[in-house]
C-alpha cells in the first residue's frame, strides 16, 4: 500500500507498507513516530491521523470515525486501511 504523510513540521513523506500492515506499523517502519501509548492495541486514541478521500474505506465495526472539517476524517492509525477486519482494534 502507498501512504502519504504530512508531518507536523510541514514535511510530506510518501511511504509504503506491507499488505495487511496498519497505518501505525507502516509509519514506524518508515521512521515516522506516531504516539501509541497503548502499544498499538487501539484503546488510547493517541495515534489518530487524518485521512482524505478517495483512500477512505467506509468505517466498520472496528473503526470508529469522527468527521472533521472539510473532507477529512480522523481515525486511529492502528486500523487497517484497505483490508477487511482482522481482529485488530482501533482507537
Amino acid at each position: 500500500m502507498a501512504l502519504h504523510f504530512r508531518l507536523p513540521e510541514g514535511e510530506r513523506r510518501a511511504v509504503s507498507g506491507a499488505d495487511g500492515a496498519t497505518l501505525l506499523e507502516a509509519a514506524h517502519a518508515s521512521g515516522i513516530s506516531l504516539n501509541a501509548v497503548c502499544g498499538g492495541i487501539g484503546i488510547c486514541g493517541e495515534c489518530r491521523v487524518r485521512l482524505r478521500p478517495p483512500a477512505l474505506p467506509p468505517p466498520n465495526r472496528l473503526r470508529k470515525s469522527t468527521p472533521e472539517r472539510g473532507r477529512t476524517e480522523r481515525r486511529g492509525a492502528v486500523g487497517l486501511p484497505d483490508s477487511p477486519p482482522s481482529g485488530r482494534g482501533c482507537g
